[in-house]
């Protein structure tokens, strides 16, 4: 995961380490650091027995005692960082405060919002009544990005609209992206004399099947594709195949359907696995959840850890639910239409 503005700043702040890890056991090192959560990140692994790596100066020093348990030797390479800058001009005061009233004033310039876009299917659009309503909201250039709740800001958002079904905020520095997906809006119920198929909406398993009206064509427990026919228009008549006519299909069938996403995220500096892979479970699930149909009742939810070589992990979620397998097809008013 890449690190923040704010994220880089506070670690100069406080200062860092650059240091260089050498041994037999690196992996062993490693493991003891997460377990001890010591901070350490900007890994780079030279051969099977150097490691290069960053930690702050108190990290630094827990960090020997590591070393010296798995039979490794760590040597500092580098310092930097507020703390060594104050030491090294520690006697040319006026130096060093213009540079603490610079850091102030940087840090006081990014803690707040100093642009806003709105992104709608990945691409940056002009929304003028969304900015209208930010502003209405006190959300605006200029504000103070800290104390904003912006899940409670998204829910006002969604009342005072009625064409978006999810909006979602997104700080990057001193950017705010506004996220938001329009809403799909239902059709109106077709007259009863127009006639019509019943077709499956996606790939299914048939689980419950009421036909009110129509010819149906499948039976709980059959696999049916997206668009396939699930309840026929026409009623024949096999004694008297000139009474054959087409009918308005309704019918209530329920399947049950898969959904899966998959999101792959760097690991932390500090090896919080877990919290890396809830991460990463709840941006796959999120996803999921903006497919799923208000009458969606879910059955299981399965998930997937792999850990990849390239020092990432990769988590799989498998959503099943339960929901209306099949939408209206209208075919037209003549009762002669072959299927």
């Amino acid at each position: 995961m890449a690190e923040s503005v704010f994220t880089r700043f506070w670690r100069f702040l406080r200062g860092y380490v650059t240091v260089i890890v050498e041994g037999f056991f690196i992996e062993k090192f490693t493991n003891l650091c997460a377990i001890n959560d010591l901070p350490i990140w900007g890994l780079r692994r030279y051969g099977t027995t150097k490691l290069v790596c960053r930690t702050t100066i108190k990290g630094y020093k827990q960090m020997r005692h590591q070393a010296k348990k798995c039979g490794c030797r760590v040597r500092l390479e580098r310092r930097r960082g507020t703390p060594f800058i104050v030491f090294k001009y520690r006697k040319r005061k006026v130096f060093l405060i213009g540079i603490l009233l610079f850091l102030c004033i940087v840090k006081g310039i990014t803690s707040f919002i100093w642009s806003i876009e709105v992104v709608k299917d990945g691409t940056v659009v002009e929304d003028k009544l969304m900015l209208t309503q930010l502003e209405e909201l006190g959300v605006h250039a200029g504000t103070l990005k800290y104390g904003l709740d912006f899940r409670k800001l998204a829910n006002e958002v969604l009342i005072k609209r009625d064409d978006l079904s999810w909006v979602g905020f997104d700080m990057t520095g001193m950017k705010l992206r506004v996220k938001v997906v329009d809403k799909v809006l239902i059709p109106e119920r077709n007259e009863e004399d127009i006639a019509c198929n019943i077709i499956a909406r996606k790939d299914c398993l048939i689980e419950t099947v009421n036909v009110y009206q129509g010819t149906v064509l499948v039976k709980p427990g059959d696999v049916v594709q997206a668009g396939q026919i699930l309840v026929s228009a026409m009623v024949e008549m096999k004694n008297f195949p000139e009474k054959n006519e087409m009918v308005h299909s309704m019918a209530e069938i329920k399947g049950r359907m898969w959904y899966e996403k998959s999101k792959t995220l760097k690991l932390s500096s500090k090896f919080e696995n877990s919290s890396i892979e809830d991460f990463a479970y709840r941006i796959a699930y999120d996803k999921i959840k903006q497919e799923l149909n208000e009458s969606s009742e879910i059955k299981d939810i399965q998930k997937r850890v792999k850990h990849n070589e390239n020092n990432t992990v990769t988590v799989t979620v498998t959503v099943e639910t339960l929901e209306d397998a099949g939408i209206e097809q209208v075919l037209g008013y003549h009762s002669d239409l072959n299927l």
